[in-house]
């Protein structure tokens, strides 16, 4: 169950903004944005995945700690 959980986190963290930014961008297309909103709409994608990865760091590494006897 650990495995899976990891997957889970690891696919979401990385999936779900790339199809956060397809979306922006047809609906940005279809409201005819002006580049200033769509560079404030990617820009405040990119720092929302940013954080979101700064977060989660420390449960995306796949070797597990030292262990000392």
């Amino acid at each position: 169950m650990t495995y899976a959980r990891s997957m889970i986190l690891r696919i979401s963290v990385f999936g779900i903004p790339a199809i956060a930014v397809v979306g922006l961008v047809l609906l940005l297309n279809s409201l005819e944005a002006s580049p200033g909103l769509a560079l404030a709409a990617y820009a405040l994608i990119a720092v929302s995945t940013g954080a979101t990865i700064g977060y989660f760091a420390d449960r995306l590494l796949g070797r597990p700690p030292n262990r000392t006897r």
